[in-house]
């Protein structure tokens, strides 16, 4: 998952990528999602930011209702933990 974030992980590009997609996008729960999981921080901060709702995107389900704090933790990504729960991830959501 790492390798699929590497170009992604470029500020300029990652910008440029974020300044096109609007909030509402799916695109960006599936971004929180995989850098969850993957562990990419810089990625993960910067969809974060943009987060219109302060703690939807934290806590957005995927198809089978896992959140990306639910990854990061699986995966043990420490800095992403925190980062979500910083971000206002909902903990109890099931």
């Amino acid at each position: 998952m790492q390798a699929f974030f590497s170009p992604v992980s470029s500020p300029s590009l990652l910008s440029c990528l974020l300044s096109r997609c609007p909030p509402e996008s799916p695109a960006l729960p599936l971004l929180v999602h995989g850098a969850a999981l993957s562990g990419c921080d810089r990625v993960l901060e910067a969809v974060l930011r943009v987060d219109p709702e302060p703690g939807r995107l934290a806590s957005a389900q995927d198809a089978t209702g896992c959140t990306p704090l639910h990854l990061s933790v699986f995966a043990g990504q420490l800095r992403a933990t925190k980062m979500l729960l910083q971000a206002g991830a909902d903990r109890n959501k099931r």
